[in-house]
């Protein structure tokens, strides 16, 4: 995430955990918000900066396998927040650990 201003922070939910990370950056446009989730996709305006746009399609899929999910959400003036939420009952899942 680009910007100066970034900030992190998490809840406490009755059966998940959700933490979320601010940015002041460029933000993100509303049309854009589902499609930066897949393979290679990277917002029009974080063209010119690093990065493959497998980053959130990778959070997402870690998120989804752990019962949660992860989604954006504008700044009400500029940039903005990423949510994670995780459950609280996460069960050792022994494929995962023994690959």
């Amino acid at each position: 995430m680009s910007g100066g201003g970034r900030r992190k922070d998490h809840v406490h939910r009755r059966k998940k955990y959700v933490f979320y990370f601010y940015d002041d950056g460029v933000g993100i446009r509303e049309e854009e918000r589902d499609r930066i989730f897949g393979k290679y996709q990277r917002s029009e305006r974080s063209m010119g900066t690093e990065g493959s746009g497998l980053g959130l399609a990778i959070v997402k899929a870690i998120m989804e396998r752990h019962r949660g999910r992860v989604w954006v959400d504008r700044h009400i003036q500029k940039g903005v927040a990423f949510h994670v939420s995780v459950s609280k009952t996460l069960e050792i899942d022994r494929d995962i650990i023994e690959a």
